[in-house]
């Protein structure tokens, strides 16, 4: 009997030993967050909004733990997404809003009437930003008046890229208010929340010292607004009225600090919001408000028309589709198909398939149905073909290289031509070996 007693404490022992040799290790994968890229993100994300005449978003904790936790799970998995809802699902299944409730994020009144979002994108920080500017989903989540604050993992995935986890919430009755880079001004917030009571009461603020000693008089609402000269401390209250409801924020001059890039100017700040900020916001979706799937590519016409309108093609494993602007590779076949050595050549340069996954990493041997690939001239952006599920990659060159706008040209497998493409035809369907 001692001698099984040993055993089960020797057990245990190691057991013990095993856990301890491991939680430095998790630890460490949550601590790969690249801080400087998820600061640079947010920055060029708020500058997006101030200049759409939106309020920058306040970095909050809750979410920013929830965007590292969810980027550390997706992290390891992204060679085998298929599916662009498992960026946004977690071990349990569970999507960006019920995350944020498990997390104690407040509803609005009913459990089911959260406000959380979510972004994603994987490549470098400019790569992230334009992929989130040109998918309508994603604008559409980054550019929600409902939202007044976010979080944001940026975890490096090799070669200079990341995965970019933002997710973005509002709470009730919280108005995040946020002094300018320079700290002569403050950015205010409204509620802008479908779930909120609409209040169409004038908006009024006044703002105090520490001791609570009015700095200003009662002053009709502005988004911006000049910092007081008389406020000196770190802390200052801005009340903010429209008819019986009150809301009242600290800020704290040196940490409640709006994030932007150094270029960002005061001049380019949000204008006021209408009369009736608690309005129903029309751009949230009905079947997930809110929420905004990582990858999926909005159905909206090109900004300009194609060369040509061919008849589509629907037997063709690779479909390309292409403007004067834009080129895109669609897996046309219904299944994965191997792209290894593929190269795509004109006579104004060539393009391989290891090109686009050294901007944004993919499946290259196993390229998911649907999916597709794109290049475009540089400062330039269309949307993709509706026949194209989600973007994986997009590569930019610059105007005397778009190849594919000039003459004609070939797509090869290692030394085998698969297809001649004629520039004039904007379409070009290639039969794999």
């Amino acid at each position: 009997m001692r001698s099984h007693a040993l055993l089960r404490l020797f057990c245990i022992l190691i057991w013990m030993s095993l856990c301890l040799a491991i939680a430095p290790t998790l630890t460490v994968a949550q601590a790969e967050n690249d801080e400087a890229a998820a600061m640079s993100m947010l920055g060029l994300v708020n500058e997006w909004r101030v200049q759409q005449g939106l309020a920058p978003l306040a970095l909050n904790p809750i979410l920013n733990q929830m965007a590292l936790a969810q980027a550390s799970y997706v992290l390891p998995k992204l060679k085998s997404i298929n599916d662009e809802s498992e960026f946004h699902r977690d071990a349990q299944g569970r999507d960006a809003r019920q995350r944020a409730a498990a997390l104690g994020w407040p509803s609005y009144g009913r459990a089911d009437r959260i406000e959380a979002g979510e972004n994603a994108a994987v490549g470098s920080v400019q790569f992230g930003l334009r992929f989130w500017k040109g998918s309508e989903i994603h604008a559409r989540a980054a550019l929600s008046p409902a939202y007044r604050e976010a979080g944001i993992a940026a975890l490096p995935n090799g070669k200079g890229t990341y995965l970019f986890l933002m997710t973005f919430g509002s709470r009730p009755g919280v108005l995040p208010v946020m002094a300018s880079p320079d700290g002569k001004q403050l950015y205010l917030t409204t509620e802008q929340s479908r779930y909120a009571t609409a209040n169409t009461a004038p908006m009024q603020l006044r703002v105090f010292d520490a001791s609570g000693q009015p700095l200003t008089d009662t002053l009709a609402w502005k988004a911006v607004i000049d910092l007081p000269t008389a406020a000196t401390g770190e802390n200052i209250y801005v009340l903010v009225t429209q008819g019986t409801t009150q809301s009242i924020q600290t800020v704290d001059l040196k940490t409640s600090v709006v994030v932007l890039p150094a270029s960002t100017t005061v001049a380019a700040a949000p204008t006021p919001v209408p009369a009736q900020p608690t309005a129903p916001p029309t751009v949230q979706p009905t079947a997930a408000p809110g929420v905004a799937p990582a990858t999926a590519v909005p159905q909206i016409a090109p900004t300009n028309t194609p060369l040509a309108q061919p008849a589509s093609v629907s037997a063709a494993d690779i479909l390309l589709i292409y403007s004067r602007n834009t080129l895109t590779l669609v897996n046309n076949s219904g299944q994965p198909v191997n792209l290894i050595g593929l190269t795509l050549t004109g006579q104004a340069g060539s393009l391989t398939i290891e090109r686009w996954q050294r901007v944004s990493s993919f499946p290259i041997d196993a390229f998911p149905s649907g999916q597709c690939l794109k290049v475009n001239r540089a400062s330039t952006a269309e949307a993709a073909p509706t026949s194209c599920r989600s973007v994986r990659s997009i590569v930019d060159l610059t105007p005397e290289r778009v190849f594919w706008a000039q003459g004609s040209f070939t797509v090869q497998r290692d030394s085998t031509v698969l297809a001649t493409c004629d520039a004039a035809a904007g379409q070009c369907a290639i039969d794999l070996p």
